[in-house]
């Protein structure tokens, strides 16, 4: 299971229906890819410091390695999506660290800094890859920065390469900037609210690599 000190109220992960799920094709050949999955989601009301504080480390649910698959397979979610994509393609699937927490204040800065480490260190691990699926929010902000996404893709590229495909899935109130465009192939957000499609957003980031 992930790992929380507090317990959130978010809503329980529902399994994603027959219309939207493509099912993984029986004996499909091998892609010889290698994909990573990770990303830090969260939406960060910076006017609501005053009244829930800043967000600690504690709020988030952190996945690592096979919990995230555990946690998303046959799910209506972002990394639901990918890992039915990537395993239809026949992709060898590498989840490495995925948080995610509850919409709240601006993110501590320790908060930031331990979250993103994990996630750079566990891609560090599975290197070489052949490209690398985040989810991430669009509208994150840290101590550090007002951009939590470019500033991370940006980490993100700089530990892969400049030839490594990444993809991003991100929800419909992203905060979509230069920084991130730069640093990411793809940006794909959700179309619909409420956000029922993220699944399908999850499969086209696997279908796009």
């Amino acid at each position: 299971m992930g790992s929380r000190v507090e317990a959130g109220g978010r809503a329980p992960v529902t399994s994603a229906s027959s219309a939207t799920r493509q099912a993984p094709v029986p004996g499909a050949p091998a892609s010889g890819l290698r994909v990573a999955i990770a990303g830090i989601s969260h939406e960060s009301n910076t006017y609501a410091v005053k009244a829930s504080g800043l967000t600690p480390l504690e709020w988030f649910d952190c996945y690592r390695n096979d919990e995230i698959v555990a946690r998303y397979r046959d799910t209506a979610t972002y990394i639901g999506g990918m890992v039915d994509g990537l395993e239809r393609l026949g992709a060898t699937v590498l989840p490495t660290f995925f948080a995610i927490g509850e919409p709240a204040g601006t993110v501590r800065g320790e908060a930031y800094t331990v979250l993103r480490d994990e996630l750079l260190s566990r891609l560090r691990a599975v290197l070489p890859l052949d490209a690398v699926a985040l989810e991430l929010h669009g509208a994150g902000v840290t101590e550090q920065t007002d951009d939590l996404e470019g500033a991370l893709l940006e980490d993100v590229r700089a530990l892969v390469g400049v030839t490594t495909p990444i993809v991003v899935t991100l929800d419909l109130h992203a905060n979509v900037t230069g920084r991130m465009g730069r640093a990411a192939d793809a940006l794909l957000g959700v179309h619909l609210n409420p956000h029922t499609d993220m699944h399908e957003r999850g499969v086209e980031a696997a279908d796009l690599l």
